[in-house]
């Protein structure tokens, strides 16, 4: 029997809330990566070095500067095995330039440096796989690099048990994306806005009979999503009803690579399993380079106060004693006796 959608959407939504100080902490990453001046503030001076910055693109070089060498083990195999897997490997290195030639088409980074750049500033892993054919019949290959901040998993009994990918998309997208892939765009947007959110979610569901089966379902939701023959304002609607898929895991890889183990004996050891599952690699230098920048800051701020001190002046008529560009070059000033600068 398929699961019930509004358990769905409330599985999922749990699912995102559950991951949210995961979420939080990406925050602090993406800052140190972007440079991002937390000190600034007008008439002030402040700064963002450049040391997380530079260490992080160095990482990030010598991870993807080149494509990953396939090796196919051939030791002890006879001759004519040893050829096929030569061919199996340069079959396979093909089939990455070919994904890559489709990802540039596309406006995209080679994946492998997207998803070393994933990997490196986020601690975890997103992404899905796979082939499918053009209208001419030919094999079409793609792996498709996901932002792991949208991707909600659950694990259990030694597997991925149900995966929420979420994000925002226009609704223009989202019909384009749906005659692709042959999804029903059956919504409407009444709402001043062309943004929605949309949900990829995927369970493990026990049927009736004691098998098991792989469920996707896709909705969006949003201000102004009415689905076309219910009632407006229904806030969401459905572009694929809860199917089976013949999979034998979730597609989407999604996962951690960095962080903290598992098995903490401490007594919040739940809620750092969800923000120390898989770190940055900023991570071990964040409050440092912070420091930095916060001394930095200071000292600068203070030979700037030296350099060009603050004045007080005063007149019997209240007028300007002398101008700032005067007090800044340092020249002689001229005042009477009834004025003073201090």
């Amino acid at each position: 029997m398929p699961p019930n959608l509004e358990a769905q959407r409330k599985t999922a939504n749990d699912l995102k809330k559950h991951w949210k100080p995961r979420n939080d902490r990406f925050e602090d990453w993406y800052s140190i990566r972007e440079m991002e001046d937390k000190y600034a503030k007008e008439g002030w001076e402040s700064i963002a070095l450049n040391g997380g910055r530079t260490f992080f693109d160095v990482a990030l070089f010598f991870l993807s500067h080149r494509a990953p060498t396939i090796r196919v083990a051939v030791l002890g195999k006879p001759d004519e095995e040893q050829e096929r897997s030569a061919d199996a490997e340069y079959f396979l290195a093909g089939v990455h330039r070919v994904i890559d030639r489709g990802r540039s088409r596309s406006g995209e980074k080679p994946w492998v440096e997207a998803l070393a750049e994933s990997l490196l500033l986020t601690g975890w892993y997103a992404y899905t796989r796979g082939s499918d054919k053009d209208p001419d019949g030919k094999a079409e290959f793609f792996l498709d690099v996901y932002d792991p901040s949208d991707c909600y998993p659950e694990w259990g009994n030694g597997r991925m048990e149900k995966l929420a990918h979420i994000y925002s998309i226009s609704g223009s997208k989202v019909k384009t994306k749906a005659n692709k892939l042959g999804w029903k765009a059956e919504f409407e947007l009444t709402g001043s806005t062309d943004e929605v959110t949309l949900y990829d979610f995927w369970e493990w569901v026990q049927e009736e009979d004691g098998e098991e089966a792989l469920y996707n379902t896709v909705w969006v939701e949003g201000r102004g999503v009415t689905q076309k023959g219910s009632r407006p304002g229904t806030g969401w609607a459905v572009l694929v009803e809860p199917t089976i898929k013949d999979e034998d895991c979730i597609p989407i890889q999604n996962g951690p690579v960095n962080g903290w183990s598992t098995g903490s004996k401490r007594p919040d050891r739940k809620k750092m399993r969800v923000t120390h599952l898989g770190e940055s690699i900023l991570e071990a230098g964040r409050t440092i380079w912070d420091a930095k920048n916060r001394w930095t800051t200071d000292i600068m701020q203070k030979s700037h106060d030296a350099a060009v001190p603050s004045f007080t002046a005063s007149s019997r008529g209240g007028d300007w004693v002398v101008a700032e560009r005067d007090m800044i070059a340092g020249v002689v000033i001229p005042k009477r006796l009834d004025e003073e600068l201090t």
